[in-house]
């Protein structure tokens, strides 16, 4: 079933660069709304997820807050709009992905948290997971062949995962392969091969949040 994203941009450039992007995707039906008039005679229930403008020619980013549904809804910008994380325009490949996925990977709550709206700080966290995950992917495959080695890295790993909001159950069950289960080249294989794809959605998925 084709995913159904709605563009809500009244600028031609910018719906031209996005249905590039499109390209490199299957299965997207795309939709493309320039003004508010034109939005309110759409039914948004309809639509998987929703990228706008923070402003367009005939409404506010105030209007636009109370016309579309927060939780499927991501907003751009040409530049920072204060108290909104919104993209800053040209959108990439990256921020696009993290929207076509069905199930998010990545939860910043924790995140969210600590940084009590401090954006600078939330940005300084996402950079250091950026940085972090790839060396704990790196540790987890070159650990494969030791038991207590493996274990290890998977146990550092859940900590990474943990302030990513990434469900760990996967490293769960790496962490606790022993003896027989272990030495099963195909079932080790297959998990790691899981958190790798897992790890590189995951990364995928952050580079989306980064300003």
């Amino acid at each position: 079933m084709a995913t159904k994203l709605l563009y809500i941009e009244d600028d031609e450039i910018d719906v031209l660069a996005l249905k590039r992007l499109l390209r490199q995707f299957d299965d997207v039906e795309l939709t493309v709304c320039k003004y508010i008039k034109d939005l309110l005679a759409l039914d948004l229930s309809k639509f998987d997820s929703i990228i706008s403008d923070a402003n367009l020619p005939d409404g506010s980013f105030k209007k636009l807050q109370t016309i579309l549904p927060e939780s499927k809804t991501q907003f751009t910008s040409g530049s920072k709009v204060e108290g909104v994380k919104a993209w800053i325009k040209p959108i990439s490949t990256e921020q696009l992905l993290s929207i076509l996925q069905k199930n998010s990977i990545v939860d910043l709550s924790y995140i969210e948290d600590l940084a009590e709206g401090d954006e600078e700080y939330e940005q300084e966290m996402i950079e250091l997971a950026l940085k972090v995950l790839p060396d704990r992917l790196n540790e987890l495959c070159s650990s494969k062949n030791d038991e207590e080695a493996l274990r290890r890295a998977a146990h550092k790993t859940k900590s990474s995962y943990r302030v990513c909001g990434i469900n760990n159950s996967l490293l769960t069950e790496l962490e606790g392969l022993k003896g027989r289960a272990f030495n099963d080249i195909d079932l080790k294989t297959s998990l790691l091969s899981k958190i790798e794809e897992e790890i590189e959605s995951a990364i995928a998925e952050l580079k989306s949040y980064k300003n």
